[in-house]
């Protein structure tokens, strides 16, 4: 994949509105990494660089010229309202992932203390609880 990404960079390379590159995430660019979500290698991120998005298609030069011809463009300026969002969306994104893992957590737990309190219960049922003996009226008589 190197040599198709070298490829396109080198397309790319005068364009004022389009930045194609690659950032080594061992060195300098670890941080960059970090903030975009990168976690394996190689990833490719594209759209706007306050929200890349993952690019999940094929890796040759030609489909990934292609798909740069189709999807990359200038950027539109943006409102403050959008700046706003944008920064809000960002701050919220870690709390986010933690108020998911929290209720994936609590369904786990509710569901854990029903079967244990479902078992618990028979179980003390069993050993608490006296057999109800019936007598047969013939058997009473006599």
């Amino acid at each position: 994949m190197k040599p198709a990404w070298d490829k396109l960079m080198e397309e790319y390379a005068g364009n004022a509105n389009v930045l194609v590159a690659d950032v080594d995430c061992t060195a300098a660019g670890d941080q960059l990494c970090k903030q975009h979500g990168v976690r394996g290698y190689p990833t490719i991120k594209y759209g706007d660089p306050e929200e890349l998005q993952d690019y999940k298609g094929p890796r040759s030069y030609e489909d990934l010229s292609k798909f740069a011809q189709e999807n990359l463009g200038s950027l539109q300026d943006k409102t403050e309202l959008d700046k706003l969002i944008l920064k809000v969306n960002r701050a919220i994104k870690p709390l986010r992932a933690d108020v998911e893992h929290i209720l994936n957590f609590r369904k786990n737990a509710a569901a854990l203390l029903l079967g244990v309190g479902a078992l618990g219960g028979m179980l003390l049922g069993a050993c608490c609880c006296p057999r109800r003996v019936t007598v047969d009226k013939s058997k009473k008589d006599n």
